[in-house]
């Protein structure tokens, strides 16, 4: 008979997780989720590395065990690409394909300096600058409410 041999493996960094999911958001945050890859390679997995991708450059946006992250502070409309890599005791595994997230839009605050000037019996004259913040998809009109005041001030 032959003889047994053992063979093992000395184990390898996890396979790349896949891709970012959302979980949900609103105009200035975002809470992103992530599950575990396919194969630890030897050894569970122990924490995440969750990075934010623009053309070419990564920023660490967090790293450790969870898997779900709340980002705060993200401006109304704005775009992330996000990836994760898992890592185990053999090292870090390759990073997930960048998935794109973008916050929905708020309401612009309201218009600047907003100046009425009577110009006649009739009709009013109102100029006005744009908002401080456009809730990060443009101004695209604005409404004007007139109010008729009687006199002695009376609204009607």
């Amino acid at each position: 008979p032959s003889q047994s041999v053992l063979l093992t493996s000395a184990g390898a960094p996890p396979s790349a997780p896949p891709p970012v999911f959302l979980i949900d958001s609103d105009p200035v945050s975002l809470n992103v989720g992530w599950t575990l890859p396919d194969l630890c390679n030897g050894a569970p997995v122990s924490a995440f590395t969750l990075e934010a991708v623009k053309h070419e450059q990564s920023a660490l946006v967090y790293e450790g065990p969870s898997l779900s992250r709340h980002l705060q502070g993200v401006a109304p409309g704005a775009t992330l690409w996000l990836r994760v890599a898992a890592i185990n005791s053999h090292g870090q595994g390759p990073f997930s394909h960048p998935t794109s997230f973008t916050t929905p839009c708020a309401p612009p605050s309201a218009p600047q300096a907003v100046a009425p000037q009577p110009s006649g019996r009739h009709a009013a004259h109102v100029s006005w600058l744009p908002p401080a913040a456009e809730g990060g998809s443009g101004v695209t009109g604005y409404t004007i409410k007139v109010d008729r005041v009687r006199a002695g001030g009376h609204h009607e």
